[in-house]
């Protein structure tokens, strides 16, 4: 039988290299980033007291980024009486 050994949260924050925490972060930042959440609430979520922390995980899609341009788009049409298809 095969023994199963528990660690701990700060013994797992010691063994996780720089790169593999990185991957983490990413995986839980950039969802919330091309859903619309915002850096201080990602940042939240992850523990970051700064932004700027946040956006090196946040990455933004293509597919995030185009859609806030439609979204600013059909802002400025609705600002100018201009109908959108």
């Amino acid at each position: 039988m095969s023994r199963i050994t528990v660690i701990t949260g700060n013994e797992r924050r010691r063994r996780w290299s720089d790169e593999h925490r990185a991957r983490i972060l990413a995986a839980i930042a950039e969802p919330g980033a091309a859903n619309g959440l915002s850096l201080p609430i990602i940042g939240a979520l992850l523990g970051h007291k700064n932004t700027s922390t946040t956006q090196r995980y946040a990455h933004l899609t293509d597919i995030a980024a185009r859609q806030a341009a439609n979204d600013v788009s059909d802002m400025v049409a609705a600002a100018l009486g201009v109908r959108t298809g």
